[in-house]
């Protein structure tokens, strides 16, 4: 029969040997979202540091969370939600669960199309002062 103090030790050691991966979701390095992009109506793809130490969860705006297709490292693609017009969009990257694991952004979804025409010149700027002259145009004779 096992006695009360060993099943004591042994469940304490499995729960050590659980712990360090609790801590690394839950404690990831803060993550840092640096550039995001759609090629598709569907998916969109955000680039950074430290976003694959942990879950990630992501919200964009309102929807959320999004289902993550991939995580690596310096990369996050997730699924768009049907329904999601043009505009711009708070996105919300939280890697693991602690407190300080987000970042935050705003990116434009759905906008595209061709440049406006440029608008007319603006008027004409007041002349700048004339710069001092230097020392050595000072001191050089004048007649050659």
């Amino acid at each position: 029969m096992i006695g009360i103090r060993t099943l004591t030790a042994a469940v304490a050691l499995s729960m050590g040997s659980l712990a360090p991966f609790a801590v690394q979701s839950a404690y990831a390095k803060q993550p840092v979202v640096t550039k995001t992009s759609s090629t598709t109506s569907t998916q969109l793809t955000i680039e950074g540091t430290d976003l694959g130490s942990g879950r990630a969860s992501v919200l964009l705006g309102s929807f959320g969370p999004l289902a993550v297709v991939a995580q690596t490292a310096t990369e996050l693609v997730v699924a768009l939600p049907t329904g999601l017009t043009a505009g711009n969009y708070v996105l919300s990257v939280q890697i693991g669960n602690g407190v300080g694991n987000s970042d935050e952004s705003v990116v434009t979804i759905g906008m595209s199309g061709t440049a406006g025409t440029s608008g007319p010149a603006g008027p004409r700027g007041r002349r700048g002062r004339r710069a001092p002259r230097a020392r050595w145009e000072q001191s050089a004779p004048q007649d050659l």
